[in-house]
């Protein structure tokens, strides 16, 4: 197994949960490549040792990387990145045993990460897709509430009503933290193996912005089979019975926000989130 070509074959798809990326990972860069789905490269390298609502979100290899004796402490840095990449690349080789097609990573639960990813695997492409973070929290609420997908399909206790405000709170501060490490990620990636789209665009540009994400992939296409994948994967073509509040798929509607938070937790989200919002050209 040639370790570089694969290295330059693996694409991460990198955002917060909630943003698009299977449709963009599953859907929209299917032709030709291959997917990885919820690879959960993150339990040590962005799990906060926090409780659920502590608002630090100090990541443990932050909080350690001091401590001499810590797997990943700074001062055996170059020793377990070399180690780690390692690690990945035959985990990844073991289920595809393919050195032709780039491999699609869809991983949004190791958006507290991707910086350290970043420097695992420099001569890889990573794709940034932000999202309005309001939006975000607006779909975690409608997912993780009483008949929410993710509540009836997993042991997550549903958000009550007595919890919500401190849920959006939370999250709101977390989509700040999560912002800055998707911008530094894409900082300080090589240029040319880079490249950052917004959900919002996505949305209104489909053809255009997954055709440049193909060229930026090295994939051949015809526009026509592109113009297939793209008219399949519309929001208005998914089944009505897959679609709609509480489902996976549930709007595909930029700023639907404002119509489920009251002016109360509209005011939370625009004061905690105001920074990164400007900076995104959200506000």
């Amino acid at each position: 197994m040639n370790e570089l070509t694969l290295e330059e074959n693996l694409v991460w798809v990198c955002a917060s949960p909630r943003s698009g990326t299977t449709w963009l990972s599953k859907d929209l860069l299917s032709y030709n490549t291959l997917i990885l789905d919820e690879f959960h490269l993150d339990e040590h390298l962005a799990i906060p040792t926090v409780g659920v609502f502590d608002t630090t979100f100090k990541r443990r290899i932050d909080r350690h990387a001091n401590l001499e004796s810590y797997l990943f402490s700074d001062k055996y840095k170059s020793t377990w990145l070399y180690y780690l990449r390692k690690l990945v690349l035959n985990r990844i080789y073991s289920q595809f045993q393919d050195l032709t097609k780039k491999i699609i990573i869809k991983d949004p639960g190791n958006v507290g990460a991707y910086d350290i990813t970043s420097q695992c695997f420099k001569n890889s492409r990573f794709i940034i897709l932000l999202r309005d973070g309001r939006d975000i929290i607006d779909s975690l609420v409608d997912a993780l509430g009483d008949d929410g997908f993710i509540s009836k399909g997993s042991d997550y206790v549903p958000i009550t009503q007595e919890k919500r405000l401190a849920f959006i709170e939370l999250r709101a501060k977390l989509w700040n933290n999560l912002t800055e490490i998707l911008m530094r990620t894409y900082e300080n990636h090589e240029p040319k193996l880079r490249t950052i789209i917004k959900y919002e665009e996505l949305i209104q540009n489909t053809f255009g912005i997954v055709k440049n994400l193909y060229e930026f992939l090295g994939v051949r296409i015809n526009d026509d089979i592109l113009q297939q994948i793209v008219n399949k994967t519309k929001f208005q073509n998914i089944p009505i019975e897959l679609r709609g509040k509480t489902k996976f798929y549930r709007s595909a509607t930029p700023g639907k926000f404002r119509e489920h938070f009251n002016n109360m937790e509209l005011d939370i989200m625009n004061e905690i989130m105001k920074n990164s919002l400007n900076k995104l050209g959200y506000l």
